[in-house]
């Protein structure tokens, strides 16, 4: 990975076999939650799931079963503040 703060939008392959690649638009975390913490919400669990030893992608070279220290998603629980900033 080069860039992280300023990438611009492109075109990529998504899933194996779909016909045409698509826009993927990356987002720095500070960007994506900032908005978030803008309209009143806080963080208050985070998970980086990784695929187990199982894993049948490891057929492929590039399947994310290859890769078990790099977690193919992030997943934030977000919940309402009793506190709302707007409101203020």
């Amino acid at each position: 990975m080069r860039r992280y703060l300023d990438l611009p939008p492109a075109r990529g392959v998504g899933m194996i076999g779909e016909p045409e690649p698509h826009y993927y638009f990356h987002r720095p975390l500070g960007q994506l939650l900032g908005e978030c913490f803008a309209a009143g919400f806080v963080l208050d669990g985070l998970e980086e799931p990784a695929f187990g030893p199982d894993d049948t992608s490891r057929r492929r070279a590039l399947g994310w079963g290859n890769f078990r220290q790099i977690p193919p998603v992030l997943a934030a629980r977000l919940r309402l503040s009793q506190r709302n900033p707007r409101a203020e």
